[in-house]
């Protein structure tokens, strides 16, 4: 320090270089510091029996189980291959319907809505909604430095389109896997770099990390992050990872009955943004990615097995970067598979990560998703990051299901982790609310997310006149209108008191006006 103090005095640094170096000193001594913090402002998801925040959120609050039979109206799209006649299709978590598009909203020809992939169709609507959900739909986006990073595991989803029709120019570009990520630059005109990344089940939350590392480096100014999968083809009782699956079609995570995993379909997207731009623009913050890190397994047991000294490096790597104390850490959204052997290694890198700052015991819960929806793979890490987002804002912690004793291999009454297997409020004990969240790939690519509660940041007043606003809402069509209505019904009727100002500013600011049109005064 005082070494920094004469550079500064002899005028050979600058005081802004020098505050940077005397704050990274600060958290070399343990102390927490404040760092470059990239906010949520915007969500959009679609995962088993879920097509909104709202929809997830309850379902997660009611301990509802979306593991399921393949569904029917999916089924028929594939009555007439020969090669699946027959064959029982394994439960899972399956989105309801993966064929349904409107073209014409994206000013998209029905020629090439055809030929794109499904997982083009679905990330781009979901993409959109998030956009929306932040209130920067149309034009304030256009032109804007925001950046497209997408988890996508590439393998086996190549089916689309069927063989006959891959002669068609346009099936190029549909099912291209780097256009994944382009196709919603190229809709909503972001200017921004656009990538699509796989690291197997890691690749949604990777996604994250690279959007926020984008927006600390000025790559760009917002992003655009989130992981999706689909099955375009029903797994079969037969299916190559069956010695990982699940033989009562549950996922028991850190439960003595554990014995596999179950697979399901999901898509998660965020809209980030530099935590004190979103503050200075007004714009609503669900949580703050306070820090994340990621790295590989290396040489292990074996290129799939997962590796608890790695799973451990990730841990203090990412709260490190996230520049707090480890024990300020209340809750861990764990990968959580399911398994015998990967339950308990996911538990031992967690033990020994938090043994290097804290000797406390049982003082951070823990709990799966995959326990309600099945293993979504790339979007996996979306799927435990959006629990953990929307529980910071609710101030409560959905419980794991189906935990009813521990695993055999893990000691929990020794460690600093609790199983959450009970729905409960979540106090706040030491300062803000924190939790992290942990997706570690099949290919050996582990990531970690620290999150911290928005907290109470100014808001556009009301002015308390009791004078008119106006209130708009629109549409393509009267159909869709009237689903829109529902859907705001559904949102205020469930929802803390709002101010009918800030209402009407966000729908009437950060809302694409369309042809339908409703307003209210």
């Amino acid at each position: 320090k005082k070494y920094i103090y004469k550079q500064v005095a002899g005028k050979k640094l600058e005081k802004e270089e020098a505050k940077e170096l005397l704050l990274e000193l600060e958290g070399c001594s343990g102390k927490e510091v404040e760092r470059d913090r990239v906010a949520i402002i915007g969500i959009g998801l679609r995962f088993p029996d879920s097509d909104t925040a709202l929809e997830y959120w309850t379902n997660l609050c009611e301990r509802k189980s979306s593991i399921g039979e393949f569904p029917k109206e999916r089924e028929r799209d594939w009555a007439e291959d020969e090669e699946r006649h027959g064959k029982k299709y394994k439960k899972g978590g399956y989105l309801a319907r993966i064929d349904t598009f409107d073209a014409a909203l994206y000013n998209i020809a029905p020629s090439e809505a055809k030929y794109m992939n499904p997982l083009q169709r679905i990330f781009l609507e979901t993409a959109t909604e998030a956009v929306e959900d932040a209130g920067y739909a149309g034009t304030r986006i256009k032109k804007t430095k925001t950046g497209v990073y997408v988890g996508m595991d590439h393998t086996s989803k190549l089916e689309y389109p069927p063989e006959e029709h891959k002669s068609n120019p346009l099936s190029i570009t549909g099912s291209w896997t780097g256009i994944l990520a382009s196709r919603v630059s190229y809709v909503l005109n972001l200017r921004g770099p656009s990538l699509v990344i796989d690291t197997a089940c890691s690749s949604g939350l990777v996604a994250v990390h690279t959007a926020c590392k984008a927006i600390q480096n000025r790559e760009c100014e917002m992003a655009l992050a989130g992981g999706i999968c689909l099955e375009m083809k029903p797994a079969a009782e037969d299916d190559a990872l069956s010695m990982v699956a699940s033989q009562d079609d549950k996922v028991r995570t850190f439960d003595r009955s554990a014995n596999g995993t179950v697979w399901g379909e999901g898509v998660g997207v965020v809209l980030l943004k530099p935590w004190k731009k979103a503050v200075e623009d007004g714009d609503h913050i669900y949580a703050i990615i306070k820090g994340s890190a990621v790295n590989n397994d290396g040489t292990s047991n074996g290129i799939t097995a997962p590796d608890a000294e790695a799973q451990e490096e990730v841990l203090t790597a990412a709260w490190e970067d996230a520049g707090i104390e480890p024990e300020s850490i209340s809750y861990i959204e764990a990968h959580g598979t399911g398994t015998v052997l990967g339950d308990p290694i996911e538990v031992k890198g967690l033990t020994n990560a938090f043994a290097k700052y804290t000797m406390k015991k049982q003082f951070c819960g823990i709990g799966s998703v995959k326990t309600n929806i099945g293993h979504t793979v790339a979007a996996s890490g979306m799927a435990s990051l959006l629990k953990v987002v929307l529980s910071l804002q609710k101030g409560k912690i959905p419980a794991a299901l189906n935990f009813e004793e521990p695993n055999g291999y893990i000691s929990f009454a020794t460690s600093p982790l609790y199983v959450v297997d009970q729905t409960r409020e979540w106090k706040r004990e030491r300062g803000p609310r924190r939790a992290g969240v942990s997706a570690f790939g099949f290919s050996g690519t582990n990531c970690h997310m620290v999150l911290e509660e928005a907290g109470q940041t100014e808001r556009r007043e009301e002015s308390g006149t009791g004078g008119m606003e106006v209130w708009t809402v629109s549409a393509r069509t009267e159909e869709a209108l009237l689903e829109l209505l529902k859907r705001y019904l559904e949102y205020l009727e469930r929802q803390e008191v709002i101010g009918k100002e800030a209402m009407c500013y966000t729908a009437n600011t950060g809302r694409e006006h369309r042809a339908i049109r409703l307003a209210i005064l």
